[in-house]
């Protein structure tokens, strides 16, 4: 409690500030305010009245217009609360392992939305993948895998999620606030008696490693490198593929561990960066293994067929294994392939056999693990496996 001191009597109220004003034509201009009925609450703080009524009618003025705003204040905070059907936003969470990745590897990303919501729709962009797939769990998250591009460097790398949230309560209206780190905007779009729909813009990083990828020069004769300036067939035969790669099972149908399709010496790695009687013709998408012609080839993990055809430009016999959730495995290069488009195939089944059809030296498996349509290191697969 501060006062103001007229002589030896104090006039005290609580909340009054104290400041001199020695000028006399102020003291009027303030003295004359105050006597106004709409005087503004701000004028009452931190002034010294030469008048005892002057001050005592500022003062009474002052803790009437506070107690009004006080009351009105109350009755916004209380109006918003039951708008809000007394709950608060509760931010989803976006998770990207592993913490620290390195070109070629798959990143899991996970969206866990607060107890009792689940994930009802996501959308992200990331690196060479304008369009991420996620698919719902059990628990009600969503999780998505992208691969890190091999002609990426280390760095830090923004990742950015539109997320749809469903909730059990009453409609409310919108906030901004942040949770785990991940800044998040909400808004909510829809809602009915029993559920709320909410959308949610999550944000997080990925700090990834450097990586070297050597240099492989392969030596062709001439006819046989002429394939490279075939650019029409080219994307003829890669459109084939996509085409094909389109939808995946929205599902994991693989099943633990991953295997090599064959048994033989790894003659060149994913990621190499590739010349062709000296001219370049880009990184490895795959891993190729040396191997006899006829040799066995095996299902990297189950799935179900959605390609199986001859490609003779590049590719060679070919063929494509959904294995769900985006997440496909390629064969090319056969001398026969044993398997139809729709069929299911289990791990480690024979698929098809080691040949040297398509773009070629001579026999060997190239076989790849692409997110989508962005290849990854295959050998990373094997070694670390897929968790869903």
């Amino acid at each position: 409690m501060r006062g103001v001191r007229f002589g030896r009597k104090a006039l005290r109220h609580e909340n009054t500030r104290v400041i001199i004003i020695r000028s006399p034509g102020i003291r009027r201009r303030l003295i004359s305010r105050f006597s106004s009925a709409h005087a503004p609450f701000a004028v009452f703080n931190r002034f010294f009245l030469p008048s005892r009524t002057a001050l005592r009618a500022a003062t009474f003025r002052a803790t009437t217009l506070r107690a009004t705003t006080l009351r009105a204040t109350t009755l916004c905070v209380v109006f918003l609360a039951v708008c809000l059907g007394a709950s608060t936003v509760r931010a989803a969470t976006l998770r990207v392992a592993p913490a620290l990745p390195s070109p070629g590897d798959v990143l899991t990303i996970t969206i866990y939305p607060a107890p009792g919501e689940r994930v009802t729709a996501a959308s992200m962009t990331a690196f060479d993948t304008p369009e991420v797939k996620f698919y719902g769990r059990r628990d009600g998250s969503a999780r998505a895998f992208v691969g890190l591009p091999f002609d990426r460097h280390g760095g830090d790398f923004p990742l950015q999620a539109r997320v749809q949230i469903q909730r059990n309560r009453n409609p409310g209206g919108s906030t901004i606030g942040a949770a785990n780190g991940v800044a998040i905007e909400e808004a909510v779009t829809e809602a009915n008696a029993d559920a709320v729909v909410s959308e949610q813009r999550l944000s997080t990083h990925v700090r990834a490693r450097e990586r070297y990828f050597p240099t492989q020069r392969i030596s062709m004769n001439s006819s046989t490198a002429g394939t490279m300036s075939k650019k029409g067939a080219l994307r003829q035969e890669k459109s084939r593929v996509q085409s094909a790669m389109k939808n995946s099972y929205a599902a994991p149908l693989w099943n633990g561990s991953w295997i090599v399709p064959t048994r033989g010496t790894q003659s060149s790695s994913y990621g190499r960066k590739r010349y062709v009687n000296g001219k370049w013709w880009g990184q490895h998408n795959g891993a190729d293994v040396k191997a006899p012609g006829g040799a066995s080839v095996l299902a990297a993990n189950s799935g179900r067929v959605v390609l199986s055809q001859y490609l003779p430009t590049l590719r060679g016999n070919c063929i494509v294994v959904d294995h769900g959730c985006n997440v496909f495995s390629i064969y090319m290069h056969l001398s026969k392939s044993l398997v139809n488009v729709g069929q299911s195939v289990g791990k480690g089944q024979v698929i098809g056999r080691v040949g040297a059809t398509g773009f070629v030296t001579g026999p060997h498996l190239h076989w790849e693990v692409r997110i989508g349509w962005e290849p990854v290191d295959p050998n990373h697969v094997v070694q670390l496996g897929l968790n869903f």
